[in-house]
């Protein structure tokens, strides 16, 4: 069902050193974004898929608290990028706020504009207290946000309107299921950087049919398929597919946090903070997935 992970290329762009959120080009094919972790600006960068530097847009307007995840999605027939600022690493921040951007044009001259404004934003708070979060993703499907926690055994997953109701200042994000089937930590993992933190959630991505899921942990990624589940509760009680991920070493993906799949949906690339920063890409073999009756 998976290919092994290839190594296709360092990051060129060495201001991306903490690249803790990454999303595909609806615009262009091959194309990537990256943005960087906290304390960075706030500023989204563009890779081609060997990890090849094509200009960066700064967003206008916006800090970067703590960005932790990307996004892309196509809306009547306009890409967008969404920004997720949720890391809440104390678990003590009140609101959380994810940004959404018309995504830029990337030209073989350079990318245009060069800052991009927020169209619209979701300001949000957990209907069961503050929350760290380093995995979101638009469920185009349902037009919804998943929001998955990091720090809780087990994750916590979690739903919002993409389009909040207008006026609404503040989201609630309902919790909608745990995820109680990524393997935990082993002996051998203890031994490794992030031991015990191994199977904390990084990233997470969903197929455009809303059908499959992939959970990225420090130690590997985790599929989940909506085949023969009603509810994503369901689905994510039964155990998922592992894709294996290069042990951890230099060069080898040390902090894996962003990942994203290609456009058809053969490819997942996965990369790290930290550099030299590497990009990798795993061949996906999805099978279609039909709701069940």
């Amino acid at each position: 069902m998976f290919g092994e992970a290839e190594f296709v290329g360092n990051i060129a762009n060495k201001n991306i050193d903490e690249a803790s959120g990454m999303a595909i080009s609806h615009r262009r094919n091959n194309l990537l974004w990256v943005l960087n972790d906290s304390g960075n600006d706030a500023v989204i960068y563009a890779l081609s898929n060997k990890g090849e530097e094509r200009g960066k847009v700064a967003l206008t307007g916006v800090k970067n608290i703590d960005w932790e995840d990307m996004a892309s999605f196509k809306w009547k027939n306009t890409p967008y990028l969404l920004i997720a600022d949720t890391g809440d690493n104390k678990g003590k921040r009140k609101n959380r706020t994810l940004y959404i951007i018309e995504e830029p044009v990337v030209t073989p001259n350079g990318i245009f504009p060069k800052t991009a404004r927020v169209r619209w934003q979701i300001k949000f708070q957990y209907e069961d207290g503050p929350r760290d979060c380093e995995a979101v993703t638009v469920d185009i499907s349902s037009e919804q946000c998943l929001v998955l926690s990091k720090r809780d055994n087990p994750p916590q997953l979690y739903t919002l309107p993409l389009f909040p109701p207008p006026g609404q200042g503040i989201v609630t994000a309902k919790k909608i299921a745990r995820v109680s089937t990524i393997p935990q930590p082993d002996a051998d993992d203890m031994i490794q950087p992030y031991g015990q933190n191994r199977s904390q959630p990084t990233a997470l991505e969903i197929t455009q049919d809303g059908e499959y899921l992939i959970i990225l942990t420090y130690k590997h990624a985790y599929l989940y398929s909506k085949k023969n589940h009603r509810t994503w509760m369901s689905c994510l009680a039964d155990n998922p597919d592992i894709i294996h991920l290069p042990p951890v070493g230099f060069g080898l993906l040390l902090q894996r946090e962003a990942m994203c799949l290609s456009l058809d949906e053969r490819w997942l690339y996965i990369t790290s903070e930290k550099l030299p920063a590497p990009l990798y890409r795993l061949e996906m073999m999805l099978e279609p997935s039909s709701p069940s009756g």
